[in-house]
């Protein structure tokens, strides 16, 4: 059984914490068996605020990882959920803070996310074999952040997606980070539901392709097979006229 390690809780709320009502915090890791050959995936729950599908996703995957069902390969940091304070709230700067210095501090290959929206993943600065086998495993369609097209509902009303608008994407983008998102639909589902329908069939088999191998090294081919050969004037005379 793998242990996972808390590295910092930071509470924005204070002595409040409670009472405001929502999760301080977390910086989680757990050990790859081959950390030392690609730099660690960070996953992220509640980039759209509020604890629904994708807080129990990121659940699914952390028991997984400290259970053994899931084996890492890189070393896998978590926080498991973000939270983001309104604009202009006091908090602001301190979370925008703890981000950007758990970013530098991780150096992470990739940020995987979940959020509400069409189900479908979003991705910017993705390896294209990457993303590719993460659509065919979980059967989605792939579209850069920011490029989502309008998917409507039964009712023709669109579909919102939540917006991956904050300081951790501005420091994705700046360091060319690869940054995935898997998105959720925003009906209500219990939890035996979210695991039978989605984590057992396509999001769990996909995240697990993911953590379990160095998914971003690049492919390495077998050298090409060369042949000596030798040159008319070196073969011996009873092979001359042949």
């Amino acid at each position: 059984m793998a242990v996972w390690n808390v590295l910092e809780i930071v509470d924005l709320n204070g002595d409040h914490f409670y009472n405001e009502g929502s999760a301080p915090l977390q910086l989680l890791k757990i050990n790859g068996k081959k950390a030392a050959d690609q730099k660690p995936l960070w996953f992220v729950g509640g980039v759209g605020g509020g604890a629904k599908l994708d807080a129990m996703l990121i659940q699914l995957l952390q028991k997984a990882l400290q259970s053994g069902i899931f084996t890492a390969a890189p070393d896998i940091y978590m926080t498991p959920v973000l939270n983001p304070v309104a604009q202009g709230d006091v908090r602001t700067e301190a979370m925008n803070a703890t981000l950007l210095r758990w970013a530098e501090f991780i150096d992470p290959k990739s940020v995987i996310s979940f959020t509400s929206g069409p189900e479908l993943i979003r991705q910017v600065n993705t390896p294209k074999d990457v993303y590719e086998k993460l659509a065919t495993i979980t059967e989605r369609i792939v579209y850069d952040i920011g490029a989502e097209p309008e998917v409507l509902a039964d009712d023709g009303n669109p579909i919102p997606y939540t917006k991956i608008e904050n300081v951790l994407k501005s420091w994705v983008s700046e360091k060319e980070v690869s940054w995935i998102d898997f998105t959720l639909p925003k009906a209500k589902r219990s939890f035996d539901e979210l695991r039978d329908l989605d984590w057992k069939v396509k999001l769990g088999p996909a995240l697990r392709w993911l953590v379990e191998d160095l998914r971003f090294n690049p492919v390495q081919l077998p050298p090409p097979v060369s042949h000596t050969i030798i040159p008319a004037l070196e073969l011996p005379p009873e092979f001359a006229n042949l």
